[in-house]
C-alpha cells in the first residue's frame, strides 16, 4: 500500500494523488486535509481478470468490510476508468480509499493483482 502526493499548480485542484493498492486495506486521509473536493478518479485494472470497485469514503480512518462508501466505483476487468466530477464530490472529515472485489459494504476481498488508482482533489 504505496501512495504518493503531488502538489499541483491548478485552479480546478491543487493535488494529484496516486495510490498503488495490492489488498482491500484503506489508504487513509489521501489528500493530507480535512476537507475539499474529489474532481476526477482514475482506476487502472489492467493486471485484473476480475472487475473491482475502488471505495471512497469522507473519513481520515477505513476500514474494508466495515465502512461504508460514499461511492463505490466499479471497473471491468482488464480495463482503466475515468470518473469525473465536475462539480467535484465534496469531503469534509479527509478521503480514505479502498479496493474490493465485490460491491457491498461488508465486502473486503482483494484483487489478485495491484490496481492503481489516480485522484485529482483539493
Amino acid at each position: 500500500m504505496a501512495f504518493t502526493k503531488v502538489t499541483t499548480p491548478t485552479a480546478l485542484a491543487g493535488k494529484l494523488i496516486t495510490l498503488t493498492l495490492t489488498t482491500s486495506a484503506a489508504d487513509d486521509h489521501v489528500t493530507g486535509v480535512t476537507s475539499g473536493r474529489v474532481y476526477q478518479i482514475k482506476i487502472d485494472n489492467t493486471e485484473n481478470t476480475t472487475p473491482v470497485y475502488v471505495k471512497v469514503a469522507d473519513t481520515a480512518n477505513a476500514t474494508a468490510g466495515s465502512t461504508s462508501a460514499d461511492l463505490a466505483l466499479y471497473t471491468p476487468a482488464s480495463k482503466t476508468i475515468t470518473y469525473l466530477m465536475d462539480a467535484g464530490h465534496a469531503y469534509s472529515a479527509g478521503v480514505s480509499i479502498w479496493c474490493t472485489t465485490g460491491p457491498s459494504t461488508t465486502d473486503a476481498g482483494s484483487a489478485a493483482d495491484s490496481v492503481t488508482i489516480t485522484v485529482l482533489a483539493s
